[in-house]
């Protein structure tokens, strides 16, 4: 027991300990009185005259007092042993309480520590499956991304080979177009050519009947002997006759030859009609070298009358005719000619 409990023992039974001195020393005065009576070395006897038996009466009432003394002491004790028993057990029980209720608190934190450490482990697992989620989500948007330029550039490089493709094609037609076109020029040339051919030996063969012609009259006329007026007045009418005939021819030959020579060099400018014309007169020196080219007739569109012109100087120098007469009238005059492409 220790001295806290001790000190508060001692203060509980301080009024049964105060009765039990008490009835102790009634006790012992009541038998120190009675042997005072009954010493016979005193010589004295009881005054009052008492019996003995009363005294006993008293001691027994002495001794009851003292077991109800003790009675209500050991009652007293007996509560106060209650008391701190159940005290004890109160605290015993309050102890058990506290400790169950910390267990609780305790098992209550842990279960709360564990939900909330379950919750956390399924809002980190939401985070992951979320993260997991948006890079699925994002790779695949990515892939689509990627997938989706290589289509376009597949597209885009399918659609230039197919460009391409249309480009050399026109080209290969152009190319064609310009091939028809210059074997159907050079058959054009050579047609043209084989008629001015066919032109001049026909004029030469004309010139050479018509002179032959000539000379059988000369001859005619020699022997009839004519008058020479006579004679220079049919020797010219002759003479007109046949240089008419032949001018005309060398002229036509001579002007397919210029169209011809000119339709190389012409260049046929952005949105121009095809059906225009115009009439030029061409100024060329005795070498041929075009010295002046003038617009007669216009088409009525400018630059299709600029071009011609263009396409006659590009032809510098010009060829010029067999025919005299009709080289010396060229240099003199000029020529009349009508562009046509």
């Amino acid at each position: 027991m220790s001295s806290r409990r001790f000190f508060r023992y001692l203060l509980e039974n301080l009024a049964g300990w105060l009765m039990l001195l008490t009835g102790v020393a009634l006790l012992l005065a009541v038998f120190w009185v009675g042997r005072e009576m009954l010493n016979p070395s005193t010589g004295q006897n009881n005054p009052a005259g008492e019996p003995i038996q009363a005294q006993l009466v008293d001691g027994a009432t002495l001794q009851r007092t003292i077991d109800q003394i003790e009675a209500k002491k050991q009652a007293e004790e007996d509560a106060r042993l209650a008391a701190i028993r159940a005290e004890e057990e109160a605290k015993r029980r309050a102890e058990e309480e506290a400790r169950r209720q910390k267990e609780a608190e305790e098992a209550a934190k842990r279960e709360a520590a564990e939900e909330a450490a379950r919750q956390k482990a399924q809002e980190q697992a939401a985070k992951e499956q979320a993260a997991e989620a948006a890079a699925a989500k994002k790779a695949a948007e990515e892939a689509a991304k990627k997938k989706a330029e290589e289509e376009a550039k597949q597209k885009a490089a399918e659609e230039a080979a197919r460009q391409k493709a249309e480009e050399e094609a026109k080209k290969k037609a152009a190319e064609e177009a310009a091939r028809q076109k210059a074997e159907e020029e050079a058959k054009k040339k050579a047609a043209e050519e084989a008629a001015r051919k066919k032109a001049e030996e026909e004029a030469a063969r004309k010139k050479a009947e018509e002179a032959r012609q000539l000379e059988e009259k000369l001859a005619a006329m020699n022997a009839d002997e004519p008058s020479l007026e006579g004679l220079q007045s049919s020797l010219q009418a002759d003479a007109d006759a046949r240089d008419g005939s032949v001018y005309d021819s060398a002229l036509s030959a001579y002007e397919t030859l210029i169209e011809r020579v000119t339709k190389r060099h012409y260049r046929l400018p952005d949105n121009t009609p095809t059906n225009l014309h115009a009439e030029l007169v061409i100024y060329v020196n005795a070498q041929g070298n075009v010295l002046d080219v003038q617009v007669k007739r216009s088409s009525g569109y400018q630059q299709f009358d600029i071009a011609a012109r263009n396409a006659v100087r590009d032809a510098s120098p010009l060829p010029l005719p067999d025919y005299r007469p009709l080289r010396d009238d060229v240099i003199k005059e000029g020529i009349l000619f009508k562009f046509n492409p």
